[in-house]
């Protein structure tokens, strides 16, 4: 059914989704996962301005004008033009939805409580962990994603049971507190990180240390802290979204920490934009939750700032992966010690930031760029 959009309201919806999808590229990929058409056909050749104008119209004429504001909506999810179209038009609240694109399929738990969300104290110094809903999602990333590599395939289905996450990466403040408690199997520097601030990530920390860590804070509190499992990392930073970052399909310098220098080099794959003036790249680390833009769940710093370690070892794809949410532990095959880490730092590019971007080191690399972020049980 058609809306018949006047003027103004066509305007609106254009410069709205020129702002979610400043290139041609995402748009493309949207359009062909939400609607399942090719927006060459629709939308022809020339800048992106004609483009959107001639999509939109498209798809108020097709009776698909709803799933082009929804799906450019759940991509961007901090777009404030999109939510107010979608409220508009549709007369949607202002929540987000359980189910996303395609086949490509987002569950999760809607009966999470904020008062299960948790400070844990250690000697005056708190920490700060979140109820992660349990839920599942499509972990991987599809061969149409920019940036995306064979190591992040083939996608598949995780059911990841509910768990606690730190609302930040570990700081300094917070690694000092904990490392003062009683050892466990291994000494640790109480200030290894070569940025310093109390509120900065403490980084230059290897797989053992940030075990190590897990451990003294288990025995202190009588909970089972740990690193978490690769998938429930990517679950956590989706947080019931599907595109390449959580806010959405680019990364600017005002969502993240990271090098920022690649504008240029990302910006025609959609990775990276500039329409905000180019900021200075940090080149070192800076306090967690400086750029304000947690995901859905409440997490800060998904993205970029320091990598964060995962309990499970390295493969070099998904086949054969785990689909309950646990660790990819492989202990019986000796020869492979490499550990994962998930989310980018300061020093990588935004292809590098992205959720469903894999890395790994062996465990005694105490890089820094490279911190840790608490996961526990509930």
């Amino acid at each position: 059914m058609s809306i018949n959009l006047n003027g103004n309201e066509l305007k609106q919806i254009r410069e709205a989704i020129m702002h979610a999808y400043p290139s041609v590229e995402y748009l493309e990929i949207m359009v062909y996962e939400e609607l399942n058409e090719n927006l060459n056909v629709i939308g022809g050749k020339g800048n992106l301005k004609g483009v959107v104008f001639r999509l939109i119209k498209w798809a108020d004429s097709s009776g698909k004008l709803k799933p082009l504001i929804e799906g450019a909506y759940q991509g961007n999810l901090h777009n404030p033009e999109l939510q107010n179209i979608r409220k508009k038009l549709f007369n949607y609240e202002n929540k987000e939805k359980n189910k996303y694109r395609g086949n490509e399929t987002t569950t999760i738990n809607s009966q999470q409580q904020p008062n299960q969300n948790f400070i844990e104290n250690i000697n005056g110094v708190e920490v700060e962990m979140l109820h992660i809903p349990d839920g599942a999602f499509m972990m991987g990333a599809s061969e149409i994603e920019r940036g995306s590599r064979n190591s992040e395939r083939p996608q598949h289905r995780v059911t990841v049971p509910a768990f606690f996450m730190g609302k930040y990466p570990v700081t300094q403040t917070q690694w000092r507190a904990i490392t003062s408690l009683p050892e466990v199997s291994r000494e640790l520097k109480s200030d290894p990180s070569r940025f310093k601030g109390k509120n900065r990530p403490v980084e230059g920390i290897s797989w053992f240390d940030a075990v190590e860590f897990c451990q003294r804070l288990s025995l202190y509190t009588n909970k089972n802290y740990r690193l978490p499992s690769e998938a429930e990392w990517e679950y956590a930073c989706r947080a019931g979204t599907t595109t390449p970052f959580h806010f959405g399909m680019t990364m600017i310098t005002s969502t993240a920490n990271y090098r920022s220098t690649d504008r240029q080099k990302f910006k025609l794959s959609g990775l990276s934009s500039d329409r905000e003036p180019e900021k200075a790249y940090h080149k070192g680390t800076t306090n967690v939750g400086s750029f304000g833009v947690a995901n859905s769940f409440g997490l800060y710093d998904m993205h970029g700032n320091v990598w964060e370690w995962c309990e499970d070892r390295w493969h070099e794809n998904y086949y054969g992966a785990p689909t309950d949410g646990g660790a990819w532990s492989d202990y019986k095959n000796k020869k492979n010690r490499r550990r994962l880490l998930r989310g980018g730092s300061w020093l990588n590019y935004s292809e590098h930031c992205r959720c469903a971007y894999r890395n790994f080191y062996d465990p005694e690399v105490n890089f820094i760029n490279i911190g840790l972020r608490l996961a526990c049980n509930l």
